[in-house]
């Protein structure tokens, strides 16, 4: 388990509420969702329920609601890996049968 019970909890509570029942996308279809940075094809968010192991966690989410890359977006996603790769974050997607949300996103971790 990434999460501590307490957080886990509420994210599967979210997720399972709003994706899941609702058809409602927690990334794209949240209108107060925080952006703390944005670019071309991508925006770089909060993680609502980050890992308990994590220093900072984020989610960087496609802006195009889809659950595969088209090229604009993975030659954009290599050249932002890269700058935050050279201040130390870790950047991983998770594999499609762990992955609780449909929409592509990648975890963007400061470990502690």
């Amino acid at each position: 388990m990434n999460r501590t019970p307490a957080s886990d909890l509420a994210y599967t509570l979210h997720v399972n509420k709003v994706s899941k029942l609702l058809g409602y996308c927690v990334f794209h279809d949240d209108k107060d969702r925080k952006k703390l940075e944005t670019f071309k094809h991508w925006f770089l968010t909060p993680n609502d329920s980050p890992y308990y192991w994590t220093k900072e966690h984020y989610l960087l989410i496609t802006k195009r609601h889809t659950n595969k890359l088209n090229e604009e977006e993975e030659q954009e996603l290599d050249i932002i890996a890269k700058d935050y790769d050279n201040e130390n974050y870790l950047i991983y997607k998770n594999v499609p049968s762990i992955c609780s949300v449909w929409c592509v996103h990648y975890h963007v971790i400061k470990p502690r």
